[in-house]
Parts: C-alpha cells; structure tokens; sequence
C-alpha cells in the first residue's frame, strides 16, 4: 500500500476460482511424484550395478514424500485462497449492510441544529 492506495480492491469470485484451479493440481503433484517413484524403481531393478541401484531407490523414497507433501501443501494454498476469497465477500457484504442501516437511522433523524448556523454570529453592516 506504498503507492498511495486506500483500500484494497478483490475480486471474491475471482480469487475463489483460482483458489479451486490451484487445488486441482495437487492432484497432479502427486500423480507425478508417484511416477517419479516408480520410474526410479523400475530404473534401480534395470541397471547391473548395486550401488547405483541402491541411489536410485533411495533418491526415489527420499524425494516421493517430499512431492507428496508440496501437494498437499497445494491443496492447502488452494482451499485457503477460497475460503479467504468467501470472508472477504461475506465482510464486505455485511459492511455494506452496516452502512445502508447506519445511513437510514441517520436519515430518520432530524436536524441537529435548533437555530441558524450564522445565529449570534456579528452580521455584516
């Protein structure tokens, strides 16, 4: 807000939207890092040697939960994005509740002032 702006302008339902698009690809993390697994283990059963064998299953154990958990913390971006996209529709809402109420108890009202605003004041000759 270094820009000079006062109020912050979003738009709910697009934020909501993104905020589903972004936890439908958790689905995808987790499709890939389950190919990544299988494609080391299936590599570590073809190659002859042991040693390499041994790194691959184990760059493939290491690195699956690690994926797993980049999903899931996508899901999670996701799902907090539209549910902050509903509280800031629903606050707004009840802003524009709270002014309409305060607008029309304010217009029920009469005036404040019981005389002439210039009343006492020195009058001009």
């Amino acid at each position: 807000m270094g820009n000079g702006a006062s109020h912050l302008d979003v738009n709910p339902g697009a934020v909501a939207n993104a905020g589903h698009q972004v936890s439908a690809t958790a689905g995808n993390w987790q499709e890939w890092a389950e190919q990544a697994r299988t494609a080391l283990q299936d590599s570590a059963s073809w190659v002859r040697n042991s040693k390499v064998s041994s790194a691959a299953q184990d760059y493939g154990s290491r690195w699956n939960p690690k994926i797993q958990r980049l999903a899931s913390q996508v899901d999670t971006l996701g799902n907090n994005m539209t549910t902050a996209a509903k509280v800031v529709d629903h606050a707004d809402a009840e802003a524009a509740s709270t002014v309409v109420a305060a607008h029309q108890q304010v217009d029920g009202q009469s005036g404040v002032l019981a005389r002439p605003i210039h009343a006492g004041a020195p009058q001009p000759v």
